[in-house]
């Protein structure tokens, strides 16, 4: 743990590195780092290079974080943004401001466990999806149930959506199949840590909707990761049967990949 004198002094040094291109702060959590940041932003200005931001584990408090989404949205060489376990709360808001700002072909921007109500939520996800290409969304680890509504069919090109431990619903599920019939397709959908239980025959809808759909397009191989989601053994081995030779691969009970593996 570093103190809050020492980040001011680091990220105040920053200001000078005007061809900074990557800046790593991972669970850096001090009073005051979201203050030091967006100042850090206000005095690289609008064509500093920085590319990648990884703000992961910082626990800046909504104020703190409203500041920081603030000033970023200047940024426009940004390509990822990470800012998984923080409070972003109302700062959402900003997030989708800036959003907006960056234009229709935003920085990949990771928001796991972000802690923002049903209300910001849905204003970040309709600004998405406006958006022409965001290619991944990670949202894993936040409460979403009956949010997923506010992600526009046939609008933006998405091939991953993380989606673990977010409380999803059967209705949920079933607008996930509205996606995927209206244009959307992942190479990677994860539903895993969620109570699917209940909401076997809408995840039996969504499954037979893809596997007809992928030969037929041309689309890539989807994998649907269904690890802990309180399904029926039978059920596994129908969809696995339904599945089988088609371009849709269920994993029920693997890690996931190292590569994708996110913070719990």
């Amino acid at each position: 743990m570093i103190s809050e004198e020492t980040c001011e002094a680091v990220l105040s040094a920053l200001s000078t590195c005007k061809h900074l291109t990557e800046l790593y702060l991972t669970d850096i959590a001090v009073n005051g780092v979201g203050v030091h940041m967006a100042q850090l932003i206000q005095a690289w200005g609008p064509k500093h290079q920085l590319q990648r931001l990884d703000l992961d584990g910082c626990q800046m408090p909504e104020e703190a974080c409203a500041v920081v989404l603030k000033a970023l949205s200047i940024l426009k060489q940004l390509k990822e943004l990470w800012l998984d376990r923080n409070t972003v709360g109302a700062g959402g808001v900003q997030l989708a401001d800036s959003i907006q700002a960056w234009g229709p072909e935003p920085p990949l921007v990771h928001m796991d466990g972000c802690e923002m109500s049903d209300k910001v939520w849905a204003v970040v996800l309709t600004v998405l999806s406006s958006c022409k290409q965001l290619g991944w969304i990670y949202l894993s680890h936040n409460k979403l149930t009956g949010c997923l509504h506010s992600l526009t069919p046939g609008k933006v090109n998405m091939t991953r959506l993380h989606l673990i431990n977010t409380s999803l619903t059967a209705a949920d599920v079933k607008h996930l199949k509205c996606l995927v019939r209206s244009g959307f397709w992942f190479d990677n959908l994860h539903l895993s840590d969620n109570d699917l239980g209940p909401a076997e025959a809408e995840v039996r809808q969504l499954l037979q909707f893809c596997c007809m759909k992928a030969p037929s397009e041309g689309n890539s191989r989807m994998n649907v990761y269904l690890r802990n989601t309180n399904m029926s053994q039978q059920f596994h081995e129908e969809m696995d049967t339904m599945c089988k030779g088609s371009d849709v691969m269920i994993d029920w009970l693997n890690e996931v990949p190292d590569d994708v593996a996110l913070h719990t």
